[in-house]
């Protein structure tokens, strides 16, 4: 039993297609293979702390633009004060890529409902407190703050920042 493959033009045995994808899968992991597990979450903490100032630094440096295009002057502080948020963002524990990978959701349910709820009751408290936008802006820097440390509480591992060359 054999198909006409639409790429190729040529005949194709069904599972063939799927042992050429898995193989393709196997070849493009060993990009880090070569690193130890200890090395690999290193490198995946720094790359991710780097997209965090990344991020910060892109949207410090367009909410003036943002400011001006939308005509709200205050959204250029605004944006500044989110772009906080972005920076710690890359400084949670990277281990929940691991988890999820083992399908040991447990960890990440429950950092997920307490960040969650510390972010709502901040949120609404001063929404409630201010009425202002403010609220909303402090309520998700409130929730960066608070999920790196929870990420490194109820997640196991603890990668470490370090720069290595050789990566």
């Amino acid at each position: 039993a054999t198909r006409n493959d639409a790429n190729a033009g040529r005949k194709v045995v069904p599972g063939l297609r799927l042992a050429q994808v898995r193989r393709r899968e196997r070849q493009q992991g060993r990009l880090f293979a070569e690193f130890e597990p200890q090395r690999r979450e290193r490198l995946v903490q720094q790359v991710a702390a780097l997209r965090g100032v990344v991020l910060a630094l892109v949207v410090l440096a367009i909410s003036p633009f943002a400011a001006e295009f939308y005509e709200v002057p205050e959204l250029t502080a605004l944006l500044r004060v989110l772009a906080i948020s972005m920076l710690l963002g890359g400084l949670g524990n990277v281990n929940a890529i691991a988890a999820q990978k083992e399908l040991n959701y447990r960890p990440l349910f429950y950092l997920q409902q307490a960040v969650i709820l510390v972010d709502f009751v901040v949120t609404v408290l001063l929404a409630l407190w201010w009425r202002d936008v403010w609220a909303l802006v402090i309520g998700q820097v409130v929730k960066a703050i608070v999920s790196v440390p929870l990420s490194f509480i109820f997640l196991q591992g603890r990668p470490q920042f370090g720069w290595n060359p050789r990566i």
